[in-house]
């Protein structure tokens, strides 16, 4: 009885543990590997998309340009969420100013929800605080 009773637990436990994630969870994380390496955290977070993934030239060249801009602007500081639109249930539209030594960059990310998954549905990142800036205002 005991046996069957500690099964029963740790099966709850397990799937608690693989509970889907929120898409502010899923920013977080990406941050939190973004700080050590900005392609490590590219891929966590195309990873969330099984048909991102799979654009493996597309991928590339975000960790290409990424690295571009790493070169001119500095270290990496780090991060502060700036706006947050969530549209219905499946859809959220949220940006990040990403710290660095001499400018920050804007980050967006669209995320999805077609059934119980969040996922990354788009991303873009530019120079463009201002222009967040403004439409905010």
């Amino acid at each position: 009885m005991n046996k069957s009773f500690l099964l029963l637990c740790f099966i709850c436990m397990s799937s608690f543990s693989y509970s889907q994630k929120h898409f502010d969870e899923i920013s977080t994380e990406f941050f939190n590997k973004y700080e050590y390496n900005t392609e490590i955290a590219l891929d966590y977070i195309f990873e969330t998309n099984p048909w991102l993934k799979e654009n493996i030239k597309g991928m590339n060249n975000v960790k290409s340009q990424i690295k571009e801009y790493e070169k001119l602007i500095g270290d990496y500081v780090g991060y502060e969420k700036i706006s947050e639109e969530i549209l219905g249930d499946s859809l959220a539209y949220v940006v990040y100013m990403v710290k660095y030594d001499r400018q920050p960059l804007r980050f967006m990310f669209q995320y999805y929800k077609s059934k119980d998954t969040w996922m990354l549905y788009n991303i873009k990142y530019d120079e463009g605080m201002i222009d967040e800036f403004k439409t905010a205002n």
